[in-house]
């Protein structure tokens, strides 16, 4: 505001380049409103104009402006002054923009407009469906709610100090630094996109959002094979064959039998289930051969003889398992043995990893294996401190899963004689 009123004093208002006039003419003698230094009024009959417009010439264009940047009618002659001086101090300073005072253009620009048009092209660029739809919770629920209570209706008004408040709200609602960083980083996303689409001259500085470090928790095979003891046994055959393999739980529940290839003994992953939708995987450089071990082929051929749907894994209730289901035969499993914070994920694909790199084998082999495209993401794995394994529990590991009740039967058999 002081630099506005350095403006004004300096004179530069009266170069004439914005002008306040009115279409009106006076109601009693149709004559057109001359401009005073009070305003515009009819000479002979004292009347003034209901509306205004601002009138200016703008990089070789005529534009004319019937209301402010919050769409309110010029409806007083002290309103287009104070209009006509903010827009000539723009104009001076190079930060005028034409779109933010006509109301079908600012539309565009409004935020839940805007929110809606990034999410569509999100969709259309193929963003999964599981971060769709956190995606749409975020910017829907915790970003749009925020700033309109602000009173920020336009997406290019947001500056880094309402970024700064935004994340201190959050975190004085209890939010857990994690899914600060989440949220922020949806906003951040949006905020790109619309400088990718120069709406935006320049992104706002975002404040760096420290998170602590989590070691990702890895199971040795003992304890994977606890819990298996405790999963119901029409159950036991996705869990067996993630544990075998590492593979996502997403990709185990959609893995379908035109993948299952008995003759060559492969296992094709191309497909996974996001959110709960089904998801074709692209060819290159996601699609993943498993070798089918003479174990996971006994299980798979028994699952074929009594094939229920084109899933490979399903069960008495549904044609393929749900990720609520198994995280919930997951829980209970290890609530048994003891054990807690350990989810399905590191508990089939942490842990796979966690094995093979005490096995000896390069992260490049791991990675290779599991199908990570960056190297950096495999040695995450070398933080991973659980309990140590022996070679020989995971020789044969696939054959030790497969034959779970016989091999437990033989240790309990051995642990008693021990006792006897």
């Amino acid at each position: 505001m002081i630099i506005l009123e350095k403006f004004l004093e300096s004179g530069e208002l009266r170069r004439g380049r914005v002008h306040i006039r009115t279409k009106e003419k006076c109601p009693r003698c149709k004559r057109n409103f001359q401009e005073t230094p009070v305003g515009l009024i009819c000479p002979k009959c004292f009347t003034t104009p209901r509306r205004y417009f601002i009138d200016l010439s703008w990089q070789g264009r005529r534009i004319r402006l019937y209301s402010d940047k919050q769409g309110n009618p010029l409806s007083s002659f002290e309103q287009a002054k104070q209009l006509q001086q903010v827009i000539a101090f723009e104009i001076e300073n190079r930060t005028f923009d034409p779109s933010r005072y006509v109301l079908r253009d600012q539309k565009e620009f409004l935020l839940p407009t805007y929110i809606e048009r990034f999410i569509e092209h999100s969709e259309r660029k193929g963003l999964k469906p599981s971060a769709l739809k956190d995606r749409k919770r975020i910017l829907r629920t915790h970003v749009l709610g925020f700033f309109m209570s602000l009173g920020i209706n336009d997406i290019r008004d947001i500056r880094k100090k309402h970024i700064e408040e935004f994340v201190d709200h959050l975190r004085k609602r209890g939010k857990a630094p994690k899914t600060i960083y989440n949220i922020v980083a949806e906003l951040k996303a949006l905020l790109n996109y619309a400088h990718r689409r120069e709406d935006l001259e320049k992104v706002p500085q975002f404040p760096e959002i420290k998170l602590p470090e989590r070691i990702p928790a890895g199971l040795d095979l003992e304890v994977q094979l606890e819990i298996l003891k405790r999963i119901p046994v029409e159950h036991r055959p996705i869990f067996q064959f993630m544990m075998t393999y590492g593979c996502r739980p997403g990709e185990a529940r959609a893995l379908m039998w035109d993948c299952v290839n008995f003759s060559s003994k492969e296992i094709l992953i191309k497909r996974t289930f996001s959110y709960r939708k089904l998801v074709e995987l692209p060819k290159e450089g996601k699609w993943k051969v498993l070798p089918m071990h003479s174990g996971i082929e006994e299980i798979l051929r028994e699952l074929a003889r009594r094939k229920r749907s084109l899933f490979v894994f399903s069960h008495s209730r549904a044609d393929h398992y749900g990720e609520t289901l198994l995280s919930k035969l997951w829980r209970k499993a290890c609530a048994e043995i003891g054990l807690e914070g350990v989810s399905l994920y590191e508990g089939v694909r942490h842990s796979f990893a966690y094995q093979l790199l005490k096995q000896g084998l390069s992260y490049e082999e791991i990675g290779a294996y599991m199908g990570h495209s960056d190297v950096r993401t495999t040695r995450k794995y070398a933080r991973l401190n659980p309990k140590l394994i022996t070679l020989a529990e995971v020789e044969d590991r696939s054959r030790k899963l497969v034959s779970l009740g016989d091999w437990l039967e033989k240790r309990e058999k051995k642990a008693s004689s021990n006792r006897e």
